[in-house]
């Protein structure tokens, strides 16, 4: 009765923490810009940034899922002595881990 009772119980907390919930959460808009040895003034900016996060797909309880939204622009102007003919803009996201397993994990239940 009590086995029962506990892996009932553990089955309902797997699945509360589990699914959790699923939210958009609008980021702050950002601008850099700086000046070329040349002369040119460039001004990057990010906006409408957004992070959608959700409950893992795969149901475990170590990981989260998220899928990103964003505008990005760059403007040049100035006068610097050689013409800015082309440009590219990168986005990446350094992303952690919310469990410190570097000596091992184990996980069950009693």
């Amino acid at each position: 009765m009590i086995t029962g009772l506990a892996g009932a119980l553990a089955a309902v907390l797997i699945a509360v923490v589990a699914t959790g919930t699923a939210a958009a959460d609008p980021l702050a808009d950002k601008s850099r810009e700086t000046t070329t040895d040349d002369g040119w003034h460039i001004r990057i900016t990010k906006t409408d940034e957004n992070l959608d996060r959700y409950p893992n797909l795969a149901a475990t309880l170590f990981t989260r899922e998220g899928f990103v939204t964003l505008k990005a622009a760059a403007d040049v102007s100035g006068s610097g002595s050689a013409p800015v003919n082309s440009g590219s803009i990168t986005l990446g996201y350094q992303i952690g881990c919310q469990a410190d397993v570097t000596s091992g994990a184990a996980i069950g239940l009693l």
